[in-house]
């Protein structure tokens, strides 16, 4: 009875979690087209990058972060996060990273943060070249970790919770989030091709 209840546990977590490749993906494409106009004709360095901000992205050994923006939150523009963001967000847009000064409080919190919505620059850098089969790659180890990894299912439940459960989500929580006893090595493999985890506690 438990293997029958297990396998269908599994069954639904795929099911649900391949409804939204199938809207991600969607999304996606008209995402990468107006990506792409925009790199044709626009810049592809960063224009604004806080010092401190930067010194911390730095340290972490992100790679590729001249052409990303570091901004600290500031309410009423087009540099800010919506208040439910705990710490700070991340827009596709021209590539910004945007934190709240307050999360430099607390360095090893900031670091987190950074290293967390980089994450999605990762994911999103790979959608704006049309590297599907890298990303199809991360979704599938992602997809397959959920549902094989009751810590990791956890860790990430707010977001499941409240149906935001998407494979750069996913991908960024295991990456910065989550210790190296909730994931395996195939993760720990592709975290590491764009940061340096020792330099940064997990939590």
């Amino acid at each position: 009875m438990k293997k029958i209840l297990k396998i269908i546990l599994k069954f639904a977590i795929y099911s649900t979690i391949a409804l939204i490749l199938i809207g991600v993906g969607a999304l996606g494409h008209n995402y990468i087209m107006a990506e792409n106009e925009k790199i044709q004709g626009g810049t592809i360095r960063a224009t604004h990058q806080e010092s401190a901000l930067l010194e911390i992205a730095q340290e972490l050994g992100l790679k590729g972060i001249e052409k990303i923006n570091f901004y600290f939150h500031t309410p009423g523009t087009g540099r800010s996060c919506d208040e439910e963001e705990s710490g700070g967000c991340y827009f596709s847009s021209r590539r910004k990273i945007i934190i709240k000064k307050e999360a430099l409080d607390n360095k090893e919190s900031a670091k987190t943060l950074i290293a967390h919505e980089y994450m999605h620059d990762v994911w999103n850098v790979s959608e704006r070249d049309k590297n599907f089969s890298y990303l199809k790659y991360l979704s599938t180890l992602m997809i397959n970790h959920y549902a094989e990894n009751a810590n990791f299912r956890e860790k990430i439940s707010w977001y499941s919770d409240n149906n935001y459960l998407v494979p750069d989500e996913m991908f960024a929580i295991a990456c910065a989030n989550s210790p190296d006893e909730i994931l395996n090595g195939q993760i720990l493999t592709e975290c590491n091709k764009h940061l340096d985890r020792t330099k940064f506690t997990q939590k």
